[in-house]
């Protein structure tokens, strides 16, 4: 697991699902509280890992953070699901959260 800290956006790479489902966001929200996050991951998204990342969501939502998640692959499965924004690549990443940031501060 790789965890950088820059500008407000935690970036977190994990290779397993196990460190998703064990990571403690409340805890992490006391430490991190203005952070918004991104999760690169390298194994295959299923049903118990898309629960897992709405839950993510609710938490950092109530702190007006996001959630974006960087996947290899998008596929049908991923693109339905409206919830969760998925991006093929850090920079989209980054991008996306830039532009959350001056939605925000418009008030959009």
């Amino acid at each position: 697991m790789i965890i950088e800290d820059h500008n407000n956006i935690l970036k977190i790479k994990t290779d397993n699902i196990n460190f998703v489902k064990l990571f403690d966001l409340d805890l992490f929200n006391m430490k991190y509280n203005n952070y918004d996050v991104i999760l690169v991951i390298d194994f295959l998204i299923d049903s118990i890992l898309i629960d897992i990342l709405n839950n993510w969501i609710t938490i950092l939502e109530r702190t007006d953070n996001s959630l974006i998640v960087v996947v290899g692959l998008i596929d049908e499965y991923l693109i339905k699901n409206q919830s969760i924004v998925f991006v093929p690549t850090l920079n989209e990443a980054i991008d996306y959260i830039e532009l959350e940031k001056i939605n925000k501060d418009l008030g959009l």
